[in-house]
């Protein structure tokens, strides 16, 4: 009898970050975050400080939307750390809303 292990493949939307991640389209950290004007799309991690999530609030106040990730961001994107990071792509952000799944929720609707 055979038995095969079940392999998790990995969510569309960590896919998805992915493909950003490859093509230059996110940017890293708060304060880099803060100060573009590229972004389309924030996913921060459950993790975040008080502080920090209080500034993606005034950031989601405005035209972005925010997307809270249930799993640790370092995980999906390989960086040590990453507890906040910008899409800044508008195709990529608008896939990324498409395919929430149970790993990701959408926080906060932009204007």
């Amino acid at each position: 009898m055979e038995t095969t292990a079940s392999i998790k493949k990995p969510s569309k939307i960590n896919s998805l970050i992915g493909f950003a991640v490859k093509s230059g389209k996110i940017i890293y950290g708060l304060d880099k975050i803060v100060e573009s004007f590229k972004t389309k799309l924030i996913i921060y991690c459950a993790s975040v400080s008080d502080n920090s999530f209080e500034k993606i609030h005034d950031l989601g106040q405005t035209k972005i939307k925010t997307v809270k990730s249930i799993k640790p961001l370092c995980d999906i994107v390989y960086k040590q750390n990453c507890k906040v990071i910008a899409i800044t792509d508008s195709q990529f952000a608008s896939a990324i809303l498409k395919n929430l799944d149970d790993d990701f929720v959408l926080t906060l609707k932009a204007n």
